[in-house]
């Protein structure tokens, strides 16, 4: 395979890429090519690990957040029904 990218780089700009078979190897693995892509977003299992873990700490702290302030709502909800039957009565 090395050897025909070799012939259509010299075709299409006159020089010799000089690709080793195991640089070309990785170049077209699939997997490699996730395993090297490291960066914020990036797909590579180091990277997404990182990530989730992230991710799912923000979550926990988002469900607290919300737990504290649905019970807020509900005890101010229930002042305002107080205050209400309060002023029918």
């Amino acid at each position: 395979m090395w050897k025909l990218v070799d012939e259509a780089a010299t075709a299409y700009t006159d020089e010799l890429v000089n690709l080793d078979a195991g640089r070309l190897g990785k170049a077209l693995d699939p997997v490699e090519v996730v395993r090297a892509r490291t960066l914020i977003g990036g797909p590579a299992p180091e990277t997404l690990a990182a990530q989730l873990t992230d991710a799912r700490r923000v979550l926990q702290q988002d469900r607290l957040i919300l737990q504290v302030t649905n019970e807020r709502l509900d005890h101010a909800n229930q002042l305002l029904e107080d205050a209400i039957d309060r002023a029918l009565a």
